[in-house]
C-alpha cells in the first residue's frame, strides 16, 4: 500500500518538473511584435480637379420671370353715353376692330340728324351772302352804291362761310361719336380687366376695358446686382417658357431698371421677344438666358473651388501628389464664375472636391479631370446665376 502512494507522488513530481521546463522554453521564445502585424496603411484623399485654361468667355446668365405685355391699352371714352352692351369678358382674347361694347345711339342720331339741318341752313345762308355780295359789286362798278355796302357784303359773306364751316364740323363730330358707339379694339389682345357693365352711365375720360397687347410680348425678370453690370440694352437673349417645352424663342434685352427692388436687392430687367406665336399668353413663367459681356483670355475659378481657411478665401491646387493652399486675387464675375487676377496660372489643376478634408500639404489621389467649360454644378444663388459657354 505505501509503495503505490510512494510511486504516485514520484509520477507527479515528474509532471510538474516536466510543466515547468515546457514554459521556460517558451518563455525563451521571442514572439512577433504585434505593431508589424497591425501596422497602419497610409491614406490618401481622393478628389475631382479642374485644369485652369485661358480662354475668351462670354457669360450667359440664367433667369427666371413671367411673360407680360409689353404695352396695355385703356379703353375709355371722349364723351359720355349709356352703355347698351358688353360684349366681351376678361380673359377673353379680341382682335384688332373687334367690337368690344355698344352705348345706346338714340341721342346721337339725333344728334347728327340736328348737325346735318344745320349744314344745310348755312349752306343756303353762305349762297345767299354770295349772291347778295355779287349784286352789289355789279352796283358798286356802276358807282351807284357806296363802298361801305361792299365792304358789309363781303364781311356778310365770310361770316357765313365761317358758320358753314362750323356747321360741317359739328356735323363730322357728331357722325364720328355715333360711329364711336360702337367701341372697337384698337389692337390684337387679352381683354384684362372690365370695369363697366351694361346700363351704366359713364362719363367722359373713364375707364372701361384694360387691354394687353398680343402684338408685342416681353419677359420680366430679375438680375442680381452682381450680374447686372454685365448687360446692356440690346443685348440677345434667349426664352424657353414652362406651358410650351421645346419652344425656343428670341428676345433682346430692351429696358434694365435704374432701382434694385428693397427687399430682394435685385433689378428688373425687360426682354422683348421677337418671334410672334399665338400660343404665348401673359402670365405665362419662363426661363431667359442672357447674353452678358464678353472676356478675352480670361481664367475663370469655379465658386465651388473656394473655401474658407482661417477666415480667408482660398482654394487648393494639386502638385505632384499634394494640395497647395493658394490664396487668389479675384475680380468680379457671374454667379458661379469668378475672374482670376494673380495667384494662380493657366494649367493648374484646381481641386474641386472632398474640400472639407482637404488642408496644405495633404497627399490626393486625382480620379476626376476636367476643363472649366465641362464642369456641371456649381453656381450661386438669386435672380442671375452664371454659366461659361
Amino acid at each position: 500500500m505505501n509503495r503505490v502512494v510512494k510511486a504516485g507522488k514520484h509520477r507527479h513530481a515528474a509532471r510538474v518538473c516536466a510543466s515547468v521546463l515546457l514554459c521556460l522554453s517558451l518563455a525563451g521564445c521571442e514572439p512577433e511584435p504585434a505593431a508589424v502585424l497591425d501596422a497602419p496603411v497610409e491614406s490618401r484623399l481622393e478628389v475631382s480637379v479642374v485644369e485652369l485654361q485661358a480662354q475668351d468667355w462670354q457669360g450667359v446668365i440664367t433667369a427666371y420671370g413671367v411673360v407680360q405685355a409689353a404695352e396695355q391699352v385703356n379703353i375709355s371714352l371722349d364723351f359720355s353715353g349709356v352703355v347698351k352692351r358688353v360684349l366681351v369678358d376678361e380673359g377673353e382674347r379680341v382682335e384688332r376692330g373687334q367690337v368690344l361694347l355698344e352705348l345706346d345711339t338714340d341721342k346721337q342720331k339725333l344728334r347728327v340728324s340736328q348737325a346735318g339741318e344745320n349744314v344745310q341752313r348755312a349752306r343756303a345762308a353762305m349762297k345767299e351772302a354770295r349772291l347778295n355780295l355779287e349784286r352789289r359789286q355789279q352796283l358798286a362798278a356802276q358807282k351807284t352804291v357806296s363802298r361801305e355796302v361792299l365792304d358789309n357784303a363781303e364781311l356778310a359773306l365770310k361770316r357765313s362761310a365761317a358758320d358753314y364751316r362750323e356747321a360741317l364740323a359739328s356735323l363730322q363730330l357728331a357722325r364720328r361719336v355715333l360711329e364711336d358707339s360702337h367701341v372697337r379694339s384698337p389692337v390684337d389682345g387679352l381683354v384684362e380687366s372690365r370695369s363697366v357693365e351694361p346700363g351704366e352711365s359713364v362719363m367722359t375720360g373713364s375707364a372701361l376695358l384694360k387691354l394687353q397687347t398680343q402684338d408685342l410680348l416681353e419677359v420680366l425678370v430679375w438680375i442680381s446686382e452682381s450680374d447686372i453690370a454685365y448687360i446692356n440694352k440690346g443685348d440677345g437673349a434667349t426664352v424657353r417658357l414652362s406651358g410650351l417645352p421645346g419652344q425656343v424663342l428670341a428676345a433682346r434685352v430692351e429696358s434694365i431698371g435704374v432701382n434694385a427692388h428693397p427687399a430682394t436687392g435685385n433689378y428688373p430687367l425687360e426682354l422683348l421677344i421677337e418671334q410672334e406665336t399665338v400660343l404665348v399668353r401673359p402670365g405665362m413663367t419662363a426661363t431667359a438666358e442672357i447674353e452678358g459681356i464678353s472676356f478675352p483670355d480670361v481664367l475663370l475659378l469655379p465658386e465651388q473651388a473656394l473655401v474658407d481657411r482661417n477666415r480667408r478665401k482660398v482654394v487648393f491646387v494639386e502638385r505632384d501628389g499634394r494640395a497647395r493652399q493658394v490664396e487668389p486675387l479675384l475680380g468680379a464675375g457671374f454667379s458661379d464664375r469668378l475672374m482670376i487676377l494673380s495667384g494662380l496660372e493657366s494649367g493648374d489643376r484646381v481641386i474641386v472636391t472632398n474640400l472639407q478634408r482637404v488642408v496644405d500639404g495633404s497627399d490626393v489621389t486625382v480620379v476626376a479631370g476636367d476643363s472649366l467649360e465641362n464642369l456641371e454644378g456649381g453656381g450661386g444663388s438669386g435672380a442671375g446665376q452664371g454659366a461659361s459657354r
